[in-house]
Parts: C-alpha cells; sequence; structure tokens
C-alpha cells in the first residue's frame, strides 16, 4: 500500500504543476513525502546507482560554486530549486528499482503532459489564440516547457505499451501513442516551437520503426507501412496548407542566428570563457546575459555558471548513458536498449534547446529513464549468468 501512496503524491503533484492553488502543496508536501517514503520501498542502494552518484557529484559542484556566485540571493534560490530537482530524482529512481513501478513511475510523466495540454486549452486558448496569431505561452506554462513535456510523453506512452503485460491496457496505450503522431503536429503549431519537429519527428520515426518493422512480422509490416502510405496521401495537403499559414513557418524560417537564444547561448559561452573554474555561480548567468535570461541550453548554462567542471560532469552523465545503452545492445540484441540510445541522443541533442537540469520535472525523468535501463541491464545480466 505504501508505494500506492507514493504514486498518490507524485501524481498529485503532476496535477498540481499548473495549478497556482495546489502548487505549493505539490513542491513542499508532495516532493518531500515521496522522497522521504520512497526509502521504505526500494530494493537496493539508489546511492550504488552509476547514473545518480555522477549527479550528485555534479550537484555538489554546484554547490561548491555557490561561493564564487556574485549574487548570494540567486544562488541560493537556484540551489534550493536543484534541492528539489535531487528529491524528485531520488524518489523515482528508488520507485524504479522495483519493476512492477515502473508503468507507473511513465505514467507520472504522462499526466504531467496531459494536466499542461488541459491547462493550455482552458487557460490559454480561450483567448482566442490561433497558429497564425502567436504561441501558446503564458506566465505558468511556457511554450517550450510543452514542447519538453511533449518529448516525454510520447517516449512514456511508447514504454508503457512495451512493458504492460495486459494485453487490453497494452493496445490502449499503443494507440496513445500513435495519436501523440497528430498532437504533436498540433502543439507544434500553436506553441510555434521548432524544436517540437526537429524532436518529434525522428522520435517517433524510430519508434515507429521500432515497433512496427523491426521486429514484426511480415503482416505487421505489410499492414503498418499500406497504412503510412495511405495517411501521407489524405493528409498531406492539409497539413502542408495549415504549417504553411502557421505563425511557427514564420520562425522556421528565421535564420538561427536571428534567434534571440542564439545570442544568449554565445553570452554564456563567453561568460563561460571570462570564469572557466567556478563559472558565476548558480543561477547568476541571467546577471550577465543581455536579455535578463538563461541560456536556454544546459551545456552553455552550465558552463557559464559552474565553469567547465560543472559542463564536463554533465556531459559525462549524458556520454555515460548513451555509451551504456550501445554496450548493453551489443551484448544482449534487445531492441529495448536501442529505444533508450535513442532516446539519450535526443535527449542529448535536446539540452542544445533548453536547460534541462535545473528543472524537477525534466532532469528527474532522464534519471529515471537511465535507472530503468540499469535495472533491466542487471536482470538481463543476472539471467545469462544463471544460463551457464
Amino acid at each position: 500500500m505504501l508505494r500506492y501512496l507514493i504514486f498518490g503524491l507524485l501524481y498529485f503533484y503532476a496535477i498540481a504543476n499548473v495549478n497556482d492553488a495546489l502548487l505549493f502543496l505539490g513542491l513542499y508536501v508532495a516532493v518531500p513525502l515521496s522522497f522521504l517514503l520512497s526509502f521504505l520501498c526500494k530494493k537496493g542502494n539508489v546511492f550504488k546507482n552509476t547514473y545518480v552518484i555522477i549527479f550528485c557529484f555534479f550537484l555538489g559542484w554546484i554547490v561548491f560554486t555557490w561561493l564564487a556566485a556574485e549574487n548570494k540571493g540567486i544562488a541560493t534560490a537556484h540551489i534550493q530549486r536543484l534541492f528539489g530537482v535531487f528529491m524528485m530524482t531520488i524518489a523515482v529512481c528508488n520507485m524504479a528499482t522495483d519493476k512492477r513501478n515502473v508503468p507507473w513511475i511513465y505514467g507520472v510523466y504522462v499526466l504531467v503532459f496531459c494536466a499542461a495540454v488541459q491547462y493550455a486549452y482552458t487557460h490559454i486558448l480561450s483567448l482566442q489564440l490561433d497558429a497564425a496569431g502567436g504561441r501558446l505561452n503564458d506566465d505558468r506554462l511556457n511554450a517550450n516547457v510543452l514542447a519538453n513535456y511533449t518529448f516525454y510523453a510520447t517516449f512514456a506512452l511508447f514504454m508503457i505499451g512495451e512493458i504492460l503485460d495486459n494485453r487490453i491496457y497494452r493496445k490502449i496505450f499503443r494507440i496513445a501513442f500513435l495519436l501523440m503522431i497528430p498532437l504533436s503536429f498540433i502543439i507544434a503549431l500553436l506553441t510555434a516551437s521548432r524544436q517540437v519537429m526537429l524532436v518529434q519527428i525522428p522520435l517517433i520515426s524510430f519508434l515507429l520503426y521500432f515497433r512496427y518493422i523491426k521486429n514484426a512480422n511480415f503482416r505487421t509490416r505489410s499492414v503498418f507501412i499500406v497504412l503510412a502510405i495511405v495517411c501521407a496521401i489524405v493528409f498531406s495537403d492539409s497539413i502542408s496548407r495549415t504549417y504553411d499559414d502557421s505563425f511557427l513557418k514564420e520562425r522556421s524560417e528565421k535564420s538561427i542566428v536571428e534567434d534571440g537564444r542564439f545570442q544568449v547561448l554565445q553570452e554564456a559561452v563567453d561568460v563561460g570563457l571570462q570564469h572557466p573554474v567556478v563559472g558565476v555561480g548558480p543561477g547568476n548567468f541571467i546577471l550577465h546575459s543581455s536579455a535578463r535570461i538563461f541560456s536556454h541550453c544546459s551545456y552553455a548554462e552550465a558552463f557559464a555558471n559552474h565553469g567547465v567542471i560543472g559542463m564536463l560532469l554533465y556531459v559525462y552523465l549524458v556520454i555515460y548513458f548513451i555509451n551504456r545503452q550501445i554496450k548493453y545492445y551489443n551484448k544482449t540484441k534487445k531492441t529495448l536498449y536501442l529505444m533508450f540510445t535513442v532516446f539519450g541522443v535526443i535527449f542529448a541533442f535536446y539540452n542544445f534547446l533548453y536547460v534541462f537540469y535545473s528543472d524537477v520535472w525534466l532532469m528527474s525523468f532522464f534519471m529515471f529513464v537511465a535507472t530503468n535501463s540499469r535495472i533491466s541491464w542487471n536482470s538481463d545480466r543476472t539471467l545469462q549468468i544463471s544460463k551457464y
């Protein structure tokens, strides 16, 4: 029963994420409680998890760079935020050590996406926003954040459809995954976020290949290919016309150099070069940004705020994950690890477009997926050993 209480807390926070009235309870009650209670449900020492160890070193270095912060108030607030990231990460990683919990944890991130979409529909679209005239964006829900949630929800729905044993539930989640294809296009139009299509097209393409072509029988492959061709013929014209009339197309036609975020990224790199050892301190890059915003790039942000060591620790965490998946696949030939590899490569790319490590939902999901992979590998390795 305890694990269901923890999931109740996590699911509550997922809903509270875009609710001003509930957000305080989510942040200061649900997350700390789920963090503490998760230690009573874990099956193994989470601090022996290599991913958690690297991440803890990264967070430890960030805390150390507080000493060099120009503005201690901003640095302290940033560290407090990272403490929330740490608690959420440990909570989901602890729960992931029990395989029964894995689909439930993926479900948390699907609910975060659903809550964000519901909020956007009732609070932003109600202002008569249209695809040609603006972005799905307000003070509570940033357009880029919704784009990030779309990426996570797509992968989560796919994984749930792979994990579940119940055939009916598995089919439901597989249909839900397919529905993310048109929904991703709609979200891309409404948020005018170019990264949605840059990320969703390769992600969905690879996942469709893994499910319906790579390991499928001849009948399934044939049906999928025919349906894909029919859908392309039927919908291509309307999709093209909708895109041509959208703000997304207007933004996409601009050179990357014209994008304000490119300038901020350059500024972050310059600040990092000027303060290469410990950076300017947690969250302090905004004081050096001409637009007074963060760099929208995890690597540049870590470099500017925490110096080359901070950046390298984060880069190592991401690269280590990708390398592990390739190794696991070479040893087992299981498609599961190819799926994780694709996720890791896209995550690495996506970090050039947004700062992930300081967001509770964005970083904890990566760490959960990494732990899911690690637990799966330990299980596969144990099975291989038992055969000899």
